[in-house]
């Protein structure tokens, strides 16, 4: 097999990420000053210098359009009119993404049970009503992952609680809408909310503790639309029109059988994606799927890492900002993982253990990144579930088609949930296993990427020990764990890190995030109010706020002007 930094398109799709990052991460953007680290590789090799000078003019030029077609103002309004495109019940009220008429862009609304009452909550419905508007939210921490990017790049101008809401439903009925009702009266919770994002791809619903139990147990994979789901569908569309011309059709000689039934398979394959909520792993999926049917028609031999490599290259070229995404990166990371390091194992178990054990390998720097957790056994799990998420994607098929032509029948309907309901108990059993994940703090992009470099070098045999190299800032930052500080938001919440255990007041989403950001355990006690003395100081515009801290021990901090302008800051103390 040739290795994949061989290819020509390797390089342009090098060139795509570095001129789509170095456009976001520096200040002062210029193609000069990327330039200049490798204008060595000319002198190396003029072909690939001048394919990576493409890739690289082709990812700076693309995400420069993206951000300058995407620049809006603050919004300042204070009602709104929209459509509802997204929406999920939280604890309190309803959390939805909003479509607004006059702009077209999207807001994200909050709504309290108090507004609510017995309104038609629903997907594609109108919705009116007044606004509280706020900004996106920063980091909770300067090491936090920051989701203003992401809001950016989904056209998403603003936060806001809602009131007074008059909600007018949609008269039109989908057919999604349809398979969401079928699945609701059909299956009991939770199994209808995982049937319902196995066919659909929509996991709002989900249980947060099912949710936590197949991410700790290492199977949470087998819910995104993935290569599985593609692939089952497309084998199940070419076996029914293989089948049905074969039985059906007279003098079958005459008749390309194969070519036409992959060509169904293709349809049936697009006619799918139109039906799910479309993510970048469906669509990676679906490239890659493509790309040995369009082998098989041109007569040329099918090379898995030219369907990897020609995905990845469209999605940057139309959406640039994919990159920044956990989803892009995990799906063509594992992808690779499996291409670049195949198993020479004929048993079935084996098999699963190795590629579970390479995907592992190779996104665990995406895992303590974006979840600062990692799995301790991922194998176990995978080896039983990923069977059984077979069996439960073939009958998911069978029962869309019957669904399709208005048929149902309760055995594959209790068929179903009984396979899932054993998906979901195996979760747990497999999250409480070993104590389930080991925590981590937040590690920088820069270790991260330096860490998936490594693993692109190791597919060359000659430079395998050079790239461990590579590793060293990873493995530092985390034996670098801190430890013993405050952690203080301007709006005066206040928790301790100490000895690995994040103490506050009471839990919420601030806490929580202090806490998965510093790697610690969440502990809610009297800690802070018991061993800190705080002093106050009213502001400007005559707010409370913190103005310095003491310790019981003698220790103590006064705020200074910038620290009341960072949201939160951190300050060691001991």
């Amino acid at each position: 097999m040739i290795p994949i930094y061989q290819y020509q398109l390797f390089w342009v799709i090098l060139g795509q990420m570095i001129g789509i990052a170095s456009y976001i991460a520096i200040p002062n953007p210029s193609l000069f000053f990327i330039l200049i680290p490798f204008s060595l590789m000319y002198f190396l090799r003029k072909s690939i210098y001048l394919f990576f000078l493409i890739g690289l003019a082709i990812g700076f030029t693309r995400i420069t359009h993206r951000i300058n077609v995407l620049r809006y103002e603050k919004p300042q309004f204070t009602h709104f009119n929209g459509k509802i495109e997204k929406a999920h019940k939280s604890k309190n009220g309803y959390s939805s993404l909003i479509k607004l008429n006059d702009t077209q862009k999207y807001i994200r609304v909050k709504i309290n049970d108090e507004y609510i009452s017995e309104l038609n909550f629903k997907k594609g419905s109108n919705i009116s009503g007044n606004i509280k508007l706020y900004d996106v939210p920063s980091p909770c921490l300067s090491e936090a992952k920051d989701i203003r990017y992401r809001e950016y790049f989904s056209q998403i101008i603003s936060y806001g609680n809602a009131y007074n809401i008059s909600i007018i439903p949609q008269s039109n009925s989908f057919f999604q809408d349809k398979i969401e009702s079928s699945i609701k009266d059909n299956f009991h919770h939770p199994e209808s909310t995982i049937f319902q994002t196995i066919l659909l791809g929509k996991s709002s619903e989900i249980p947060y503790e099912i949710k936590e139990s197949f991410q700790n147990s290492s199977i949470s994979h087998l819910l995104a639309i993935s290569g599985l789901h593609i692939g089952m569908i497309m084998l199940f569309f070419y076996a029914i029109i293989r089948w049905a011309i074969y039985f059906c059709v007279y003098r079958l000689y005459i008749m390309p059988i194969v070519s036409i039934s992959k060509i169904f398979a293709i349809c049936g394959a697009i006619l799918y994606l139109s039906l799910i909520e479309i993510s970048i792993s469906s669509i990676r999926s679906i490239i890659m799927a493509i790309f040995p049917i369009i082998s098989y028609f041109s007569h040329r031999k099918t090379v898995s890492s030219h369907g990897l490599m020609s995905s990845i290259f469209i999605l940057l070229s139309i959406w640039p900002e994919s990159l920044l995404y956990p989803s892009f990166q995990f799906s063509c990371a594992a992808v690779f993982g499996l291409i670049s390091f195949k198993s020479n194992f004929k048993n079935y178990f084996a098999q699963i253990a190795f590629s579970t054990l390479i995907c592992s390998i190779i996104t665990l720097p995406l895992t303590i990144y974006w979840f600062n957790q990692a799995p301790i056994q991922p194998f176990l799990a995978n080896m039983i579930c990923i069977p059984i998420m077979f069996i439960i994607m073939s009958l998911t098929v069978l029962w869309l088609l019957l669904f399709k032509f208005g048929m149902s029948f309760l055995i594959l309907n209790k068929s179903i949930s009984l396979l899932i309901s054993l998906l979901i108990y195996l979760s747990r059993i497999f999250s409480n296993l070993l104590n389930s994940v080991l925590l981590f703090h937040q590690i920088s992009w820069i270790s991260t990427s330096l860490c998936m470099i490594s693993f692109l070098i190791m597919t060359n045999e000659k430079y395998r020990k050079i790239s461990l190299i590579l590793f060293i800032p990873f493995v530092i930052e985390i034996f670098n764990k801190p430890n013993n500080m405050f952690v203080i938001s301007r709006s005066g919440e206040v928790a301790i890190l100490q000895d690995g255990i994040l103490h506050a007041k009471e839990e919420n989403f601030t806490t929580n995030c202090w806490a998965k950001t510093l790697g610690a355990k969440l502990s809610i006690d009297n800690m802070v109010k018991s061993s800190v003395k705080f002093t106050y100081k009213r502001d400007r515009r005559n707010n409370r706020r913190i103005h310095s801290i003491k310790l019981n021990n003698g220790h103590g901090y006064t705020l200074s002007k910038q620290d009341l302008n960072d949201c939160p800051c951190k300050i060691k103390l001991f």
